[in-house]
C-alpha cells in the first residue's frame, strides 16, 4: 500500500504554488481567496449536515442544491489558483435564483438578526462569509479572470439564497426569527 502525505515541504517558509506554477507569498490576494472559498466551502457543509439531520425529507432539495454549490466553490478555487475549471457559473446562477424564487418565506417585516433555528443561524454564518469570499475574488482580480462575470454574479446569488434558506428553515421549523 502506498503512503499519501498531505505535505509538500514547499510552502514552509511562507510562500506557496498557485496551479500554474507561480511562486506567491501565502499572503497574496489569490492564496487569500482560496482561503475564504475553502471556508465558504466548510461552512456549507456544515449546513448541509444540519439540513440533512434536522429536516431530511422537506430539505432534500437545498441539500443538493448546496451539495453543487459546493462543487461549484471548489471550481471557483481552480479558477483562483490559475486553472481553467470548465464550471459554468451561468448555470448555478439561475439555480440559485430559481431556489430564491420557490422558497415559501414569510414578508419581510423588518431587518433579520443572524439566528433562530441552528441551521438557520449556520445558513447566516455561511451567508457573511459567502460576502467575504467575494470581496476575496475581487481583491484577488477576479475581473481578470475568463470567467469572473458569471463567478461574480454566483457569488453574489449564492449569499441572497443563504439568506432566504436561514428564513425558510426558521419558517420550516417554527422558529421565529429575533428581528432588529
Amino acid at each position: 500500500m502506498s503512503r499519501n502525505t498531505v505535505y509538500t515541504r514547499q510552502g514552509d517558509q511562507g510562500r506557496t504554488r498557485l496551479a500554474d506554477g507561480q511562486l506567491v507569498s501565502k499572503t497574496h490576494p489569490r492564496v487569500v481567496c482560496l482561503g475564504e472559498l475553502d471556508e465558504l466551502n466548510s461552512h456549507i457543509g456544515l449546513l448541509r449536515a444540519f439540513l440533512l439531520r434536522d429536516f431530511p425529507a422537506v430539505a432534500a432539495d437545498d441539500s443538493e442544491l448546496l451539495f453543487a454549490v459546493q462543487r461549484s466553490l471548489f471550481d471557483a478555487g481552480s479558477l483562483a489558483a490559475g486553472c481553467d475549471s470548465g464550471s459554468d457559473f451561468a448555470v448555478g446562477t439561475r439555480q440559485l435564483e430559481a431556489a430564491i424564487d420557490s422558497a415559501p418565506m414569510p414578508a419581510f417585516d423588518g431587518f433579520v438578526l443572524p439566528g433562530g433555528h441552528l441551521a438557520a443561524a449556520q445558513a447566516h454564518v455561511a451567508r457573511t462569509v459567502c460576502r467575504r469570499a467575494e470581496r476575496a475574488l475581487l481583491a484577488a482580480g477576479a475581473v481578470e479572470w475568463a470567467a469572473h462575470t458569471a463567478l461574480l454574479a454566483y457569488i453574489n446569488r449564492l449569499s441572497d439564497y443563504l439568506f432566504v434558506l436561514a428564513r425558510k428553515i426558521n419558517a420550516l421549523s417554527g422558529t421565529d426569527e429575533i428581528k432588529r
